[in-house]
């Protein structure tokens, strides 16, 4: 064959190739431009959910459900009397629970101006309560000046507190230690708890590791740790306690 004609079919083969992954690099960049996060996101749910679940029993979740508003004479479309959260942590110090965790935002004061002092002396005489703070939903931007913090009669004898404030979207996969300078709830709980991720500077976001999915956490009706014959002595020394309300309930589950 002559090769100027082999060199010139060469040539052409090759712009041709050339071409050819142009086009594909930039339609794979136009696609994973338009899909955004998705690629990652569905990574993460195929390796959670191959995943075996784990039970974690350094941990307890004590809920306000339905059974405890019922038993303690709670109003569902009311926050509750903090005389009986006051009651809970002294059951809990009493039990040398490790840490305590409220995903309850007191920002104001409560429904009996009476029970604060004595929610204030409690969580001082504890010693190991984290309380929670959120952002005005009403508000468009993320200003110091629009976060709800826990009203500082409470704070002065808390170990901490963090926002609440999660990424946005119908899954959440990923966990923002810092929102502007604020620490979130979950890391300042990490922090006490002495977790070893906490130990460095905080990351812009890190991706979550869930145990399972929901009902895999043990959990507790919140009346269960009031009355003191619905608990053996013991149950709860050493463990990490979220307080938080169940999704089921009215009121005090609507955040």
């Amino acid at each position: 064959m002559n090769l100027g004609l082999t060199y010139k079919l060469g040539k052409r083969h090759f712009g041709a190739a050339v071409g050819a992954l142009l086009a594909t690099g930039t339609g794979l960049f136009l696609l994973l431009h338009l899909l955004g996060d998705l690629p990652a996101a569905w990574s993460f749910d195929l390796f959670t959910c191959r995943r075996t679940p784990t039970v974690p029993e350094e941990v307890v979740i004590v809920y306000l459900d339905a059974a405890s508003h019922d038993e303690l004479k709670q109003p569902l479309t009311e926050t509750w009397d903090r005389a009986i959260h006051a009651q809970l942590l002294d059951r809990l110090r009493a039990e040398q629970a490790k840490l305590v965790v409220f995903d309850i935002v007191f920002d104001a004061p409560g429904r009996k101006p009476e029970s604060d002092p004595v929610f204030a002396s409690a969580i001082k005489a504890n010693g190991h309560v984290i309380l929670t703070g959120t952002l005005d939903q009403e508000s468009t931007q993320r200003k110091r000046d629009r976060v709800l913090r826990p009203l500082d009669s409470l704070l002065a004898g808390a170990a901490g507190w963090g926002l609440d404030t999660l990424p946005s979207g119908t899954a959440i996969r990923q966990l923002l230690p810092r929102l502007d300078d604020l620490p979130c709830l979950s890391w300042v709980a990490a922090q006490k708890a002495g977790a070893a991720v906490t130990q460095a500077a905080p990351p812009s976001g890190l991706w979550l590791s869930y145990y399972g999915p929901p009902g895999t956490l043990n959990g507790l009706s919140y009346h269960q740790v009031i009355h003191t014959n619905d608990l053996p002595p013991g149950a709860l020394k050493d463990k990490i306690v979220f307080v938080g309300a169940h999704q089921s309930v009215g009121f005090s589950g609507t955040g």
